[in-house]
């Protein structure tokens, strides 16, 4: 190889790799001002602060045949009295209070029997991203003894309008008043 033809790949190579260096200082910078741009929402109240996460309170979603509603009552670090109530008409909605706990963005579920003297727990997991709370689409079997006039709790979603167990105590279900028990 001529020394010309091999300088030139070496001055080649040594470009590519500033090239390099360049693109990730401006990724690092990108990533910066990323970050500096979530914490001014979070300041701004237009983000949750993930550091900051409080399910106890009211939740609902409001439609042209009902409103849809949830409660949490905190009981322990990260237990909780939960209330849920879906509406799909004047006759047709489910129903029912149990516990819950939060792990993350995961909060487990447990309908209590008692509260529609059902003879089994309802049991799953919801979504919980600190500003709404999304049900699965797919719930156990058993969970549709909590519904009536074919409802389903099956991918219904909830949205925090007040924190607090005060404003939990608020909520009030169908049949089950109030929805969520202190």
């Amino acid at each position: 190889m001529k020394p010309s033809i091999f300088m030139g790949l070496i001055m080649g190579l040594i470009l590519s790799l500033s090239a390099c260096k360049n693109e990730v200082e401006d990724n690092s910078q990108e990533t910066q001002s990323s970050a500096d741009l979530d914490q001014a929402a979070i300041n701004a109240g237009i983000l949750t602060d993930p550091d900051d996460v409080k399910l106890e309170g009211r939740f609902e979603t409001r439609n042209d045949i009902g409103t849809d509603k949830f409660c949490a009552i905190k009981t322990g670090d990260e237990d909780y009295n939960v209330g849920i109530l879906a509406v799909f008409g004047a006759d047709s909605f489910c129903e029912g209070r149990g516990i819950a706990n939060l792990d993350g963005e995961n909060l487990n579920i447990t309908l209590n029997q008692s509260s529609k003297k059902i003879s089994e727990d309802c049991e799953f997991t919801a979504s919980f991203d600190g500003v709404s709370l999304q049900i699965p689409g797919v719930l156990p079997e058993v969970c549709a003894k909590f519904c009536n006039n074919r409802a389903s709790l099956s991918g219904t979603q909830y949205f925090q309008i007040e924190n607090g167990n005060e404003a939990a105590k608020k909520s009030n279900g169908r049949e089950l008043k109030p929805l969520c028990k202190g």
